[in-house]
């Protein structure tokens, strides 16, 4: 299936459908912990939340913790290994905790890299377990300038919803009817 855009610009009060924005069930529950601005009123069923919940756990929870992890063990397995190898003495040149910092950094990033490469794919690998958000935002910034004095101006900025990417397009089909956008 391929992903459907549709701009909305300058519209507000938008429709929503009352059913789930990827499988198109009519039992749906709102997504409102998802950092959707107001307006956005995203609907999935029970099942399709819950694969949706598990890959933003996978993405806030993967990646830095258990690469630091492997870093760790890499780096004191080396240290064990220069002690089996020489003496404890060893421990105290300067060489060998630049070496030991190398071999702990050098796993830390690869373990890091393959996880963050890995993410994306995990809704291809697991589909019954995992899906990507049904609808993405996209933003655009909008400056304001206030005169406050004579030479003297503040500019502030705020974001606004400049189009909504639907993953299903049969549910942005049934937006678009609701809204009346072409």
């Amino acid at each position: 299936m391929g992903k459907v855009k549709i701009n909305i610009s300058g519209k507000e009060n938008l429709l929503w459908p009352s059913f789930c924005v990827l499988c198109l069930k009519p039992e749906v529950l709102e997504d409102t912990d998802s950092g959707y601005p107001s307006g956005i009123h995203v609907f999935y069923c029970q099942d399709c939340f819950d694969k949706v919940e598990r890959l933003r756990m996978w993405e806030a929870n993967s990646g830095f913790v258990p690469a630091l992890l492997v870093g760790i063990v890499f780096a004191i397995l080396y240290l064990i290994y220069t002690v089996r190898q020489g003496s404890w003495l060893e421990l105290l040149r300067k060489g060998q905790w630049y070496m030991s910092i190398c071999v702990g950094v050098i796993p830390f990033f690869i373990v890091l890299i393959a996880t963050l490469l890995f993410i994306p794919l995990l809704p291809l690998i697991f589909p019954r377990k995992v899906a990507n958000p049904g609808v993405i935002t996209k933003r655009k910034q909008r400056k304001k300038t206030t005169q406050l004095a004579p030479g003297v101006q503040k500019t502030t900025s705020d974001y606004v919803i400049e189009a909504l990417i639907f993953s299903n397009p049969e549910y942005a089909a049934m937006f678009r009817k609701a809204n009346g956008l072409s």
